[in-house]
């Protein structure tokens, strides 16, 4: 019996050591999280020198009659991730619920950084009386901004026709979303172009940006939509401090009696700038 004991002690022991000392691979740089429903390209602006890389979530269910709605998401290196993995939840259950996930096109850089300071700073600012502005002329940033036009030209006349030849999409249902400086090119977007897009989100918009010039421009709004469009504005309840009006309640203001238009302010419970961002992109997948 003591002889078994031992035995089974040894077995163990040997059991143990061997565990704690094998060697584990870990593999880098892995694939996210979707398989062959993730395509990526990269490309260069013809309007301004600037190198994208383009993140595609094409959805597993089948399109609709029209094609698939498509939404457009700016900082695609930090948006595209969580914009794919809530795609596939959705796609995963239509058989039960019957819906369909929109066809998703991330606007990213070729950066291993979350968010390229220096490229956005320049794609998403609007230009100042039509001028890009330098370091050397403008004091409050370290980077060229003004170049809101030039990036809306890569989308509208370079991106937007590589996905509609490669990809059946509903040119009636298209999203434009944006975060922080992001959500300030929306509302550029929106603003200058408001029939180029269905829907328009932006999130924590830095509406403050340039002594809330974007506000100031509002004041003789004779924008007409000629069809059907949503706005839907967000904020964190702690990075508005408490703000009331808040800078997208006042923005919204300008546009209640707008023909065409509905306009949606989400105010995002407990989050800060950056808490508020994922809450704010899951309005994607909730427009009809």
């Amino acid at each position: 019996m003591k002889s078994l004991v031992k035995v089974v002690f040894i077995i163990i022991f040997l059991n143990i050591f061997l565990f704690a000392n094998s060697e584990i691979s870990i593999q880098k740089d892995i694939s996210l999280v979707g398989g062959e429903q993730n395509h990526e390209f990269t490309i260069s602006s013809k309007f301004h020198k600037q190198e994208y890389v383009i993140q595609v979530y094409q959805p597993k269910s089948q399109a609709l009659e029209n094609g698939y709605p498509v939404v457009y998401i700016l900082d695609g290196n930090a948006t595209f991730p969580y914009a794919s993995v809530m795609a596939q939840a959705i796609d995963n259950m239509s058989y039960r619920t019957k819906k369909v996930p929109p066809l998703i096109v991330s606007i990213g850089y070729a950066s291993k950084e979350l968010f390229d300071i220096e490229a956005r700073s320049f794609d998403y600012t609007p230009p100042y009386d039509g001028e890009l502005k330098t370091p050397q002329n403008r004091g409050s940033s370290q980077f060229t901004q003004g170049g809101a036009e030039e990036f809306y030209s890569f989308i509208q006349k370079q991106l937007k026709p590589i996905i509609e030849k490669n990809y059946k999409i509903d040119k009636h249902k298209q999203t434009l979303f944006g975060h922080s400086y992001g959500g300030l090119f929306t509302l550029y977007a929106f603003l200058n172009h408001p029939n180029d897009f269905q829907n328009f989100i932006a999130a924590s918009p830095s509406i403050w940006w340039n002594d809330s010039l974007i506000l100031k421009n509002l004041k003789d709004n004779n924008i007409e939509f000629k069809n059907p469009t949503n706005l839907i504005l967000s904020v964190g309840e702690i990075e508005n401090k408490g703000k009331n009006p808040t800078d997208i309640d006042i923005f919204a203001s300008y546009f209640k009696n707008s023909v065409n238009l509905q306009t949606k302010v989400l105010n995002i419970q407990n989050a800060s700038h950056l808490e508020a961002l994922f809450p704010a992109l899951n309005q994607i997948f909730k427009i009809e």
